[in-house]
């Protein structure tokens, strides 16, 4: 299993709140509710997780990166990152597990096009999973 370094400032990382579906999905609603647009909150969440990857994973980011998006939401999320780490020069392919369903999903797959591959990436070491998200109920399903 692979430890991410310690950050360069030796300040250990915040601990993150983990919240349920429900909260997550209410915490969503309030921010579209106050005017911030659902396209926003992709770009932020997108933006976010990418930071992430290229803070804790960078190591292993030079064989590329596997993503593997569901057709929803989350899905959208994963299109975010992809097309962000493929801006950093990074190899990136994504493996879609349906159509997005969704008009956002479907937005962040249009601006991921011509920066990402489509299907497997051969010895990509960081996979990033954005099939399922808060919408998510009952066993996976179909090609999930």
């Amino acid at each position: 299993m692979y430890e991410p370094p310690a950050p360069a400032n030796g300040v250990p990382h915040p601990p993150v709140p983990v919240l349920s579906a429900a909260q997550s999905a209410m915490a969503d609603a309030a921010a579209i509710a106050a005017g911030t647009p659902s396209l926003e909150l992709m770009e932020r969440a997108g933006s976010a997780a990418t930071n992430i990857i290229l803070e804790r994973f960078r190591p292993l980011l030079a064989e590329g990166v596997r993503i593997v998006v569901g057709p929803g939401n989350n899905g959208g999320d994963g299109w975010v990152v992809g097309r962000l780490l493929a801006q950093q020069g990074l190899s990136v392919a994504i493996e879609q597990a349906g159509e997005p369903r969704t008009a956002e999903a479907q937005t962040m797959r249009d601006r991921a096009a011509g920066w990402i591959t489509s299907g497997p990436l051969a010895g990509a070491r960081v996979v990033v999973d954005a099939l399922l998200g808060t919408g998510s109920h009952g066993a996976p399903r179909g090609a999930i």
